[in-house]
């Protein structure tokens, strides 16, 4: 049935896509940039709650080493929670930065 809409729609001039969005764009670029076979270790300097440290396990099935840091005590507990059960995830309480 796929294939029939697709034909059908190809004449009318059209083309039938999965929409991505564009920071899974971001990270399908990051990914083809680095070689699947090596170790991976990523930093997340301002982890938040760890939206972007999520994204990335996903993104290399686990197998990488993720360090995230955030500093501010109440977001970190959310960063922990969120977290949570992932190994390969290291988290730190406190900032990093040039003094």
């Amino acid at each position: 049935m796929r294939k029939v809409i697709k034909k059908i729609v190809g004449k009318l001039g059209y083309s039938i896509s999965k929409k991505i969005s564009k920071s899974d764009q971001l990270f399908a670029v990051q990914k083809k940039l680095i070689d699947s076979k090596k170790e991976i270790t990523i930093f997340d300097v301002g982890a938040y709650s760890g939206e972007t440290v999520l994204a990335y396990n996903n993104l290399f099935n686990s197998n990488c080493t993720i360090h995230a840091f955030e500093p501010f005590k109440k977001i970190f507990s959310e960063l922990t929670l969120n977290t949570k059960g992932h190994t390969n995830i290291h988290i730190h309480n406190f900032a990093l930065g040039h003094v």
